[in-house]
């Protein structure tokens, strides 16, 4: 797919999202030199500061690597950051959709009942928190306070593989939940709330629960885009 324009706001976000994707769909491979900043600010029509900062954001994920007086690569897959390049390039590709709902429906339902056994009055009122925050919002803003929520699930059950995975998934995350806002608005805040409630009485039968009904009408929502 070609570079394309930026138009809307959002831009830093967009830039990323269009250099993920080109790597992504196979466009930009491993080993393979980036355009230079100059060439990707005059293809895109955005400022140097944009394309740098989304050049860094890939640089984070494990996804390219700068090399000096050469330019920006690709990553090969055989570098020490194997797991932080490879995740996000599986999980942006809409035929893997299936797949990630499986990850989460595996990884979510088990972590929010740890959650239940492990989190601190602290994280259980931030959970509280992000869920007001998110019943009062729309749109982007809803999406994060969603994220922040996962965030903070993923976090209380003190497992630090538990919480580096989520961490190395957190952008395909956050577009996971704008999309899902676009369909579902806000209404998951309510299933936040109970699943708040549970992990604050320790009942991790009941939280494992509803994080299950949570991510099954997620998936219905997602779902119904493709009819």
């Amino acid at each position: 797919m070609p570079l394309q324009g930026i138009k809307k706001q959002n831009i830093g976000d967009m830039v990323f999202e269009q250099l993920r994707s080109a790597i992504a769909s196979g466009e930009w491979q491993c080993g393979d030199k980036l355009p230079s900043e100059s060439e990707l600010c005059n293809t895109l029509g955005v400022s140097r500061v944009s394309v740098r900062s989304a050049l860094q954001r890939l640089s984070g994920l494990g996804l390219v690597e700068s090399r000096r007086g050469e330019g920006t690569f690709v990553c090969t897959s055989g570098s020490s950051q194997y797991m932080n390049s490879i995740i996000p390039i599986i999980a942006l590709n809409s035929k893997d959709r299936k797949s990630m709902a499986e990850f989460r429906f595996i990884v979510e339902t088990e972590s929010a009942a740890l959650a239940a056994l492990r989190a601190t009055s602290e994280q259980i009122e931030l959970m509280r928190d992000a869920t007001r925050k998110m019943a009062q919002s729309d749109g982007q803003q809803a999406a994060e306070m969603d994220l922040a929520f996962h965030k903070l699930i993923a976090e209380s059950t003190h497992n630090p593989i538990i919480i580096k995975v989520f961490e190395i998934l957190s952008d395909y995350y956050l577009s996971l939940f704008v999309t899902n806002i676009s369909v579902m608005g806000s209404k998951g805040s309510k299933q936040h709330q109970s699943l708040t409630d549970a992990i604050a009485s320790h009942d991790s039968d009941l939280a494992r629960e509803i994080m299950k009904s949570h991510l099954e009408a997620s998936v219905r929502g997602v779902e119904s885009l493709d009819k």
